[in-house]
């Protein structure tokens, strides 16, 4: 860790910094549950079914803006 990181945990050791601390430790957690839950999205079958579905609608849509 860089010391601005060591200096995070000691404030928040000592509970002068709560507020960057959780900037420090929950934004990365965040972001890894976050990604989590994207890769499972995208092995479930139904994820494709409703992106397809939705590409579907895109297109129809373009179509009938195009084709006048």
């Amino acid at each position: 860790l860089v010391s601005s990181e060591l200096n995070i945990l000691d404030q928040y050791k000592s509970g002068q910094s709560d507020q960057e601390f959780w900037s420090f430790i929950g934004n990365p957690a965040y972001r890894m549950l976050e990604k989590l839950i994207v890769n499972d999205s995208k092995r479930d079958p139904r994820f494709k079914e409703i992106l397809f579905d939705k590409i579907d609608e895109m297109v129809e849509e373009i179509n009938k803006r195009y084709s006048k």
